[in-house]
């Protein structure tokens, strides 16, 4: 198996199709395989994904971290890939992630950027201004909605782990600053997503005073057990 695509889920009845039948459309002409990972959910989202996807997974437990971590774990492909369930790929999308790493044996990680689903002038401007301090970030941040793997180096750096709330962003940090890893950004590898979970944060600036600060120590953590 080439790759897996691991898609955490809670309540996306909604919206998981959306993303499967993108991920279903794919001109990659490789093998791989389409796992969800439901986890606590309330609604019909076991019954939804089971129409497409080729692995649907119940967990009991919460949390997006777990949900990928599991799916980590029952995976067979070389490469795995995280999308969300409220995105939308683009056709070559696993065959862009596939190029990068056969042309460089080094890169044990590639993530790309994100766009607006919802596509009006607040949102777009955010996401420019989001996507350009990413391109300029010294590390390579990888989006847990949009990145990529390769399967065992995964597996041994212990996945995402619990103590941040920025579980992505401190994994990208660790693979350069701990594990003197290749990670890379792939600007031209955009996914659509959903901004409704960024929606009712009635103090942005307190958030991205707390999103600074975290950022902050993580770099810090790994830069002193390094």
């Amino acid at each position: 198996m080439d790759c897996s695509i691991i898609i955490p889920a809670r309540n996306e009845e909604k919206r998981i199709t959306r993303t499967l039948q993108s991920l279903k459309e794919q001109d990659f002409d490789g093998q791989y395989e389409i796992i969800v990972v439901v986890n606590a959910s309330t609604d019909d989202t076991i019954k939804v994904a089971g129409r497409l996807a080729d692995k649907v997974i119940d967990l009991e437990e919460g949390g997006v971290w777990n949900a990928r971590n599991h799916g980590a774990g029952e995976a067979v492909g070389d490469i795995i890939l995280f999308i969300d369930a409220d995105t939308i790929a683009p056709k070559d999308w696993i065959s862009s992630f596939m190029a990068v790493y056969r042309g460089d044996s080094e890169v044990v990680a590639a993530g790309g950027l994100l766009w607006p689903m919802e596509d009006d002038f607040r949102n777009k401007m955010s996401f420019r201004i989001f996507n350009w301090r990413t391109r300029r970030s010294r590390y390579a941040m990888l989006f847990g909605g949009n990145s990529s793997y390769r399967r065992e180096f995964f597996l041994e750096t212990g996945g995402f782990n619990t103590f941040s709330y920025m579980e992505d962003i401190e994994l990208s940090v660790r693979i350069r600053d701990h594990h003197k890893a290749k990670a890379v950004l792939c600007h031209d590898i955009k996914v659509i997503t959903s901004v409704r979970n960024h929606k009712g944060k009635r103090n942005k600036l307190k958030w991205i005073y707390r999103t600074t600060k975290e950022y902050k120590r993580i770099k810090g953590q790994w830069r002193d057990d390094s």
